[in-house]
């Protein structure tokens, strides 16, 4: 009977025998491994075979171990991977001493099932890492944006425009703002609105739902860069500025101890 080289192949690495023997025994197993498949007579196709000398005898164990290179420790180990794997056929090996290896050049159908359960088994016992603790401050979406319009038609009530309708450029708007600055940072910014003129109307103008989500307005507001500031003096309008003389002659006149209609002086 011909003898047959064990043959290295590509996919070697995802062979459940292979990969057992490398992890359990090392390289010196694997060379063992290597070194008892040349004991392996060729018995067809897609078989390596059976461990039998030229009369077709069976080598005993303690030869097949010999030329292995392996002490009988990690020989039994080596023989316990394959049956594990079902690359050897323990029945033969157990009953009658045979070594009859199967699949380790073919990858049979007993060879997918046993490296899916080596491979479920690798994960089940390998750390697992903790997952990545989402900050709920910073998740936008439809739901989020609701929560803020909400804040924002309570907070500004009778100060600035209520916002009605979930849209989708209000869903995007939102949702990066919000993972820009957090919901928090834009809740406080919203309840500091009704504390600024200037962002109430006091020039004509209000701040909106829309543009407290736009760049850094929510940082801005935060800051107090909009706190207690009205429109500066040099843009207000003719009437606003006529409106204040009005008040400050009235003022003046109450005050006056003689009528300003009886011209005293």
């Amino acid at each position: 009977m011909a003898m047959i080289w064990f043959k290295l192949h590509t996919d070697m690495p995802n062979n459940p025998a292979i990969r057992q023997v490398l992890i359990e025994l090392g390289v010196e197993g694997f060379g063992g491994l290597v070194l008892l498949m040349c004991f392996i007579g060729h018995a067809g196709k897609g078989l390596p075979g059976q461990a039998i000398d030229s009369k077709k005898t069976p080598f005993p164990k303690n030869v097949l171990q010999h030329a292995s290179g392996l002490d009988t420790k990690k020989f039994d180990a080596l023989v316990e991977i394959l049956f594990e794997a079902h690359s050897l056929d323990q029945e033969a090996w157990t009953e009658r001493g045979e070594m009859f290896l199967v699949g380790m050049t073919n990858y049979g159908k007993k060879y997918a099932e046993k490296g899916q359960q080596l491979a479920t088994e690798a994960t089940k016992k390998a750390p697992q890492l903790p997952a990545a603790p989402v900050d709920q401050n910073r998740v936008g979406g439809k739901v989020t944006t609701q929560r803020l319009m909400e804040t924002w038609n309570t907070e500004t009530e009778g100060h600035c425009e209520s916002v009605r309708k979930v849209t989708a450029i209000r869903v995007a708007a939102c949702s990066s703002a919000v993972k820009k600055h957090g919901i928090a940072e834009l809740e406080h910014a919203i309840t500091m609105i009704p504390t600024s003129p200037f962002l109430t109307g006091a020039k004509g103008w209000k701040a909106t739902f829309n543009w407290l989500m736009k760049g850094d307005n929510c940082v801005n507001v935060n800051e107090g860069q909009y706190a207690g500031r009205a429109a500066p003096v040099g843009k207000q309008s003719l009437f606003t500025q006529n409106r204040k003389q009005l008040d400050a002659f009235v003022e003046s006149a109450m005050t006056r101890e003689t009528p300003l209609l009886t011209g005293d002086k």
